[in-house]
């Protein structure tokens, strides 16, 4: 006959100890259902990594739950603290702003992290349905991918949770292979498997590991961080580059253009002003706003009439509050004697456009703007394209002009000359100039400088002084046409 061994004797438990029991087992409870914590330790998690750095403002959880276990869904509403947190994106999306209070405008945040809540399986025996399960929430991640907004800010962190701490758990589903495929097609930043049970103890600090070994994109991988004044030099070096290109063009042997020097700054403010709203759209702050005053200066041809003209157009209602600095020291070159001061002219045009958008608009200059980085690129683009087209304009004008140049001519005329081989010929072209004036016994000669007949361009600002030409009178001719006669009156040409 086996003897039985007697168990343990154990004191029945006094009041004191069950208290203690049921005190720990309460805050056991309280923390299990603590309202809110598993969103509190995210925040502090995208607080720390976002130190310093502006564009978080705008980063978002989104919480997907499983639509068919009550039980974990509505326990990790209250961990999230859903609905006070947030609000609903769709019937299986719920979406949290990190920065508290809540958004007004739920499209002006963007998702930084997915949580997405597996549905539970401990429960379902059955294989084919364990593969349905499955493949649903495949369904579901891939309904939550292709509602992600298309110009969002952040790349997504992928944070699943499943009920079920055995490593053998759907490792191998399709599910991890669908998972696996968006890693690889950046369409996820990064992905976390967080595995709980219904007897897994201090679920937050699990969930702060988890959190905490999980890479965030939190600076915006789609956009870039830029002030108003950065986005403006940003987008208005091509033009100004432009137009201090073409400045050292106006200059044609040796004489300023000032005709080509207007139709530069004419195309430089339109420029502008293609840019100034470019740059609105890249931040959607207005709609389409009246840009600076078309110039008008293709009647300019010297630094008086540019002064004129430019003095009266800083001048107009539509700028004339955000122009005045411009005015005086445009003014004040013109007092001490000066040419227009074009080189220092350029960069206050754009400063000009930036102050007039920023007063039509009411525009912070410090205020930062979160820019698509592939729109951005694209703006980019698109402005040197326009720079290209107002090269091409102002190079047919600069050609025209170029052979317009009377010193060209002169030296054209010249180098013909040099090339006849005998004195001789040289006198018969000069001969051959000669034409009747009255009668057959009077002969003149075209005794003017061979650039004083050609049509000289608008642009060329000469001397005050300068004589282009000399007057010839019949008298004059008379006696050239009788020195010629009896210098040539014994050669073979005279007879004729």
């Amino acid at each position: 006959m086996r003897q039985r061994l007697s168990a343990e004797y154990k004191p029945p438990r006094t009041d004191e100890d069950l208290a203690k029991r049921f005190e720990k087992n309460h805050e056991e409870h309280e923390r299990r259902w603590a309202r809110g914590s598993f969103l509190r330790t995210l925040q502090g998690r995208v607080e720390r990594l976002a130190s310093g750095c502006v564009m978080h403002s705008r980063w978002s959880a989104w919480l997907s739950l499983n639509p068919e276990n009550d039980g974990t869904a509505i326990w990790l509403e209250q961990k999230f603290n859903v609905p006070a947190s947030g609000q609903w994106k769709n019937e299986s999306i719920f979406q949290i702003p990190i920065k508290l209070p809540s958004v007004k405008n739920s499209d002006s945040i963007f998702p930084g992290l997915i949580v997405f809540e597996c549905t539970p399986l401990e429960e379902v025996k059955d294989d084919l349905e364990r593969k349905f399960r499955i493949l649903e929430d495949c369904t579901r991640l891939r309904d939550v991918i292709q509602a992600l907004p298309p110009k969002r800010h952040y790349m997504p962190s992928l944070l699943t949770i499943s009920w079920s701490e055995s490593e053998q758990s759907n490792s191998l589903s399709d599910l991890a292979e669908m998972i696996s495929t968006m890693l690889q097609e950046g369409v996820l930043h990064a992905h976390y498997k967080l595995s709980l049970s219904a007897v897994t103890k201090d679920l937050d600090s699990k969930l702060g590991e988890a959190i905490g070994l999980l890479s965030l994109d939190v600076s915006g991988k789609y956009v870039l961080g830029m002030s108003s004044t950065e986005l403006f030099a940003s987008l208005q070096l091509s033009p100004q580059n432009f137009a201090l290109k073409w400045l050292d063009q106006c200059l044609i042997d040796e004489e300023f253009n000032w005709n080509l020097h207007g139709q530069m700054l004419e195309m430089f403010v339109d420029y502008l002003n293609r840019t100034s709203q470019a740059r609105l759209d890249l931040s959607a702050e207005g709609p389409k706003i009246d840009g600076l005053p078309p110039l008008n200066l293709r009647h300019i041809s010297d630094s008086r009439q540019t002064f004129d003209s430019i003095e009266d157009w800083l001048q107009l209602p539509l700028i004339r509050e955000v122009a005045n600095e411009i005015l005086e020291d445009v003014k004040s070159h013109r007092d001490m004697g000066r040419e227009f001061p074009s080189r220092s002219f350029i960069p206050q045009l754009c400063d000009l456009a930036q102050d007039h958008v920023g007063r039509m608009l009411k525009i912070k200059p410090t205020e930062v703007h979160c820019i698509q980085k592939a729109q951005y690129a694209a703006v980019l683009d698109a402005v040197k394209e326009w720079g290209l087209s107002y090269e091409e304009k102002l190079h047919a004008m600069y050609t025209i002009r170029l052979r317009r140049s009377p010193k060209r001519r002169s030296s054209f005329g010249t180098s013909i000359a040099s090339r006849s081989s005998t004195p001789t010929k040289r006198r018969r072209i000069s001969l051959s100039e000669v034409s009747t004036i009255g009668d057959d016994d009077t002969l003149g000669v075209n005794v003017t400088p061979s650039y004083a007949s050609l049509p000289l361009s608008a642009a060329t600002s000469p001397a005050p002084s300068e004589d282009l030409s000399t007057p010839v009178t019949v008298a004059m001719l008379r006696t050239l046409t009788k020195s010629v006669k009896a210098k040539y009156s014994g050669s073979p040409l005279a007879k004729n």
